[in-house]
């Protein structure tokens, strides 16, 4: 393995050089590799933040590392609410009331945000935690959502930068639905390069072939075998290693956190330079050979000087 984002690897041959002829090529014959992307990540997507605004007040979330669903993130934003004082309990049934709720919205293929107005402190009905957000006053708005231009969670969740709702309520629960298609996964297949592939019909031409995530759940394995034998164009030479990478669908870096894979390639060998150069010999010869077995065309009027009479055939 090759840097610390477990997705590169380099395979040293047992014998110290390992040679390819000319005409060779490489193909998958089977790739496993754990499913642990995370598709929030600071370091590599910087899309960890959360934020939101109360009577003018803005309040940051920063979301740690990891692989999160929809349900995943507003359980955890209402685990944040909880140790920081943002919620409240009905007493008529012991239910939680949170002020934020996230949830998917199938029929709009989007995510949505259900906000409702922040409960005052002296509401009869109600047990306030210690250190309420809201400990003075009588009315308290409904929060808003920011994304922000960058490091937010706009792309996940599908919304464009800016401020949802636009407008606040005192009294009403007000909601806002996604504006962009939601990308929940940043990578949605996986591109394998190798510096062995000389593949004309890609750029870059190191690209040996590619495979999607195929329905697996996070912490699976992804297996693929392909169907068939996908033969690229294999780069020629003497090699004492090679190297075999992961990217995502638009050649991304990616970053696994579980570096136990299974790479299996396959290398048709091509010709030697001798055997190429006796093939050709060997066709030059056939050709001379095709051309003194042809037997010899005789026309007419010289068959006439052969004991031929004028109009015999």
């Amino acid at each position: 393995m090759v840097g610390s984002n477990n997705v590169n690897f380099q395979y040293v041959f047992t014998n110290g050089s390992f040679r390819i002829d000319e005409g060779s090529e490489i193909c998958v014959s089977q790739i496993v590799i754990p499913y642990s992307f995370f598709n929030l990540n600071k370091g590599l997507y910087n899309n960890t933040t959360f934020q939101y605004k109360i009577n003018g007040v803005t309040y940051t979330v920063v979301i740690p590392n990891g692989f999160y669903t929809v349900d995943n993130l507003n359980n955890y934003l209402e685990t944040y609410f909880i140790n920081n004082g943002l919620y409240c309990i009905n007493n008529s049934n012991g239910n939680y009331v949170f002020f934020i709720y996230l949830y998917t919205n199938p029929t709009y293929y989007a995510n949505q945000f259900i906000v409702s107005p922040v409960i005052p402190s002296s509401t009869a009905g109600y047990t306030f935690p210690s250190g309420y957000i809201n400990t003075s006053g009588t009315t308290y708005a409904t929060p808003q959502i920011i994304f922000p231009s960058s490091g937010g969670l706009n792309s996940i969740l599908g919304y464009s930068a800016g401020t949802y709702p636009s407008t606040t309520s005192t009294t009403a629960q007000l909601n806002t639905i996604g504006n962009i298609t939601p990308n929940l996964t940043p990578i949605n297949s996986i591109v394998i390069r190798t510096n062995l592939a000389n593949n004309d019909c890609a750029s870059p031409s190191d690209i040996l072939d590619t495979f999607s995530l195929n329905g697996t759940s996070f912490g699976s394995n992804i297996v693929y075998t392909p169907s068939y034998e996908k033969w690229i164009n294999c780069s020629s030479g003497n090699f004492n290693n090679f190297y075999v990478y992961f990217c995502d669908q638009n050649l991304n870096t990616i970053q696994s956190n579980d570096p136990n894979v299974l790479i299996s390639l396959l290398i048709r060998q091509g010709i030697t330079k001798r055997e190429k150069a006796q093939l050709a010999l060997d066709k030059k010869n056939e050709l001379d050979v095709k051309k003194t077995d042809m037997p010899k065309i005789i026309f007419k009027d010289e068959a006439y000087g052969k004991g031929f009479s004028e109009g015999e055939e």
